[in-house]
Parts: C-alpha cells; sequence; structure tokens
C-alpha cells in the first residue's frame, strides 16, 4: 500500500488539512494511559476508517483511467503549455484552455504568441488597446469588433474541446471521483466531530493516521518535527487500538517501514 496523498489531476487531498494541522496536538493531550476504548463508539470508526481507505483506493482507480482518458484526446483539447515562440515550440505554463485553431509561431525573434487562454483576456486586450485611444477613433470600434470576432471562435472552440472530453468518457469519470470523495469525506469529517477528547483511543489513532497520510509523513517522517513526533506517537499507540482501525493501521505501519 503506497502510503501517499490521493488526488484528482495532480491534486492532493486538501480536504484532509485540518486533520494533518491538529493530528499531533489531538493525539498529545489526550492519549495518557487512561484513555478508554468502548466497543460500539471504536467499531464504528473502524467500518469508517476501512470506507476510507476503499474510496482512495476507487478514486486512485478512477483518477489512472481519467489519465488514460486524456491521453486519447487531440493534443490541442489536451492540457498544454499556453505560449508559443517564434521557433514553433510551445513553451510557458500549463493550461487547460483549449489551444486556438491554427496556431502559428510570431514574426520575429524572441517574439511570443498566447495560444491558449481564458475568454476574459480576449475582452481585457480590447479594453486595453481601447484605453490608449480617444473617444471616437475608429480602432476602438474595430478593436470591439475584433474582440467579438474571436470570442466567438474561442467558445466554439471550447465547445468543441467539451464534446472530445465528453467523447473520451472524462465528464463521466469526473462525477464518479467527486462522488467518492462527498462519500469519503462524510467519514472523515465524523472523525473530526467525534475527536473531543473522550480518549477513544481508536478514534485518535485513525484521526492521526489520516492527518499524516495527507502529508506523506508516514514515509517521510522528520524525527525532530511535529509530523515526525506524531508518527513516533502512532506507532506507540497502534498495539493499542483495535478491530479494523488496528489492522489497517498496523499494516500500513508496516509497509512504511519496507519502503
Amino acid at each position: 500500500m503506497k502510503l501517499a496523498p490521493i488526488g484528482v489531476a495532480g491534486e492532493a487531498l486538501s480536504r484532509r488539512a485540518f486533520l494533518a494541522s491538529t493530528s499531533t496536538a489531538l493525539v498529545v493531550s489526550t492519549v495518557p494511559a487512561m484513555a478508554w476504548t468502548a466497543d460500539a463508539i471504536s467499531t464504528e470508526a473502524g467500518d469508517r476508517l476501512e470506507r476510507v481507505m476503499f474510496f482512495e483506493a476507487e478514486i486512485a482507480r478512477f483518477n489512472e483511467e481519467r489519465a488514460g482518458a486524456v491521453s486519447t484526446l487531440p493534443a490541442w483539447a489536451k492540457p498544454g503549455l499556453d505560449t508559443m515562440d517564434s521557433d514553433g515550440e510551445r513553451v510557458g505554463r500549463l493550461s487547460y484552455w483549449p489551444e486556438i485553431k491554427d496556431a502559428t509561431p510570431p514574426d520575429g525573434r524572441g517574439v511570443y504568441r498566447t495560444i491558449r487562454y481564458p475568454l476574459r483576456n480576449i475582452f481585457k486586450r480590447a479594453l486595453l488597446l481601447e484605453s490608449h485611444l480617444p473617444v471616437g477613433h475608429s480602432h476602438r470600434v474595430q478593436a470591439k469588433v475584433r474582440a467579438h470576432e474571436i470570442a466567438r471562435q474561442w467558445i466554439a472552440r471550447r465547445r468543441e474541446q467539451e464534446a472530445e472530453h465528453r467523447k473520451a468518457g472524462i465528464y463521466r469519470i469526473d462525477e464518479q471521483i467527486n462522488d467518492l470523495f462527498d462519500r469519503m469525506n462524510e467519514d472523515e469529517t465524523w472523525f473530526v466531530h467525534h475527536g473531543d477528547r473522550t480518549g477513544n483511543l481508536d478514534i485518535i489513532g485513525a484521526r492521526l493516521f489520516l492527518g499524516l497520510r495527507s502529508t506523506r509523513s508516514l514515509e517521510e517522517p522528520e524525527p525532530y518535527e511535529l509530523d515526525g513526533m506524531a508518527v513516533a506517537v502512532l506507532r506507540s499507540i497502534a498495539g493499542r487500538l483495535t478491530g479494523k482501525t488496528r489492522d489497517i493501521i498496523t499494516k500500513a505501519l508496516a509497509d512504511a517501514q519496507e519502503e
């Protein structure tokens, strides 16, 4: 089992920030020897942690399916660099907007052409041109006409991109991933609502575990940093956990030690 954050299209599980930021403080304040475990709540904690792990695995599987679907798109409809230099090379920042049709290199050495941009940029450029021309100047009218023409072309291109995404099944996959995130969030939020100093060790361990996974701290703990100490705490309490919570966490710690 790879102990790394799972995300959609490169995005980490930011919704776990609250778990990562409070995990160690929670453990330090609630792990004393008097900590107790109630069977019913411990069973629910184990069931919910098991579901979170299942949802993570499903999200990872759908992310792989999504990457395969994106690879089938035509180059202009895939994410790509947003600028073309005078040699025809694509440079700049990664953009998810479609590339303009028939993109050609600009004239002149050291000149660049933007080939992927949001709709608002079209009108920003037109307004910028207008601001440098006197009211009533013919070029102001021409700038507006040209901006609307480019906007129509952009909208048509964007619709073509959406059609390609739909044909590749990307929107269907995204809906499934979003649904999994929502369902997983319900279980993760449960741990926050029940991390209320009751001393239930399974909730404490699961919450700490989830927070550490979001920062890769199980794989690469810094011994003298807060997360490094939290990993040590998690190892120290793992044997006192119960049921599914114990099984999941002890296996994850063992796997992390082998890597």
